[in-house]
């Protein structure tokens, strides 16, 4: 949104503009929207936001040696460390697989390849696929690039994309090097992605709101991917005519230089607050 300000000026300019807005805007695309996180992210109680934020707070304390671990050998106490401590699922790590809704080394029944984690329903259906790199080895760059050891010709990412179709009912995909978390769909350009060791309050409380277990499995979730979907939907043709209308009427009803000074303003005022500003 600051590149896009001060862009306005005449008609032509302002359609250009949008155009150049709507391009990026799709670059720029998370996931679940600010607008769309901000609507629900009171529903959680303040302090089991900070219950959660002290026990991310003693995992950031052990980083320098997070950073040696390697992704077999620390894989599992990662997924009990974050998902079961700080997010609430049940890891096969720390539970008896009976009771887990997190499985540690899932293996996939059609091919016999194993994903780091899945987080399953109370019908054992994979609902979302974990895919886990160690930062000693794969930078944040890295999950989306192509790796020594990864697969031959996939990233991390298109990795767990792979995982993600081979399970019919699955939603979500989370890639991982220990700090850095990219969560997708099934539409893998939208992504949300945090730092554990960086993201400040307000960042894991949105961690926090998509990803803990009571949100996923009530459907917060996917309801929220959903609003924000439905929010995104692309601007067509009929959105070009509405602004020319509204240019038209404005110019009919005042003097050219307010006419345009308003409807530069309401073009602002439209770009910022689909930002969420």
């Amino acid at each position: 949104c600051n590149d896009i300000q001060g862009k306005t000026g005449s008609y032509t300019n302002n359609i250009k503009t949008i155009r150049f807005y709507i391009l990026k805007r799709k670059n720029m695309r998370t996931l679940i929207s600010s607008n769309v996180l901000n609507k629900f992210i009171d529903t959680i109680p303040e302090s089991e936001y900070k219950s959660a934020w002290e026990k991310i707070t003693d995992y950031r304390s052990e980083a320098n040696l997070i950073k040696s671990k390697s992704e077999t050998t620390f894989q599992s106490e990662f997924l009990a460390k974050i998902f079961d401590d700080v997010l609430g699922y049940k890891t096969s790590a720390k539970h008896n697989l009976k009771s887990s809704n997190l499985l540690v080394e899932h293996k996939n029944p059609n091919n016999g390849e194993k994903t780091e984690g899945v987080i399953i329903d109370s019908e054992g259906e994979v609902k979302v696929v974990i895919e886990l790199k160690s930062i000693k080895d794969t930078s944040a760059a890295a999950l989306r690039n192509k790796i020594r050891g990864g697969a031959v010709g996939k990233t991390p990412m298109q990795q767990a994309a792979v995982y993600l179709f081979q399970f019919p009912k699955s939603e979500l995909a989370i890639v991982s090097n220990f700090d850095t978390i990219i969560v997708f769909n099934r539409k893998e350009a939208y992504t949300q992605e945090w730092s554990l060791f960086d993201m400040d309050y307000n960042e894991f409380k949105e961690f926090y709101l998509i990803l803990n277990t009571n949100s996923f499995f009530n459907g917060l979730t996917n309801m929220m991917i959903m609003q924000s979907a439905e929010a995104d939907k692309p601007i067509d043709q009929s959105f070009f005519i509405k602004v020319a209308s509204l240019h038209k009427i404005l110019h009919n009803k005042y003097k050219a230089a307010y006419a345009s000074d308003l409807f530069n303003k309401f073009l602002g005022m439209a770009i910022l607050e689909d930002c969420g500003r």
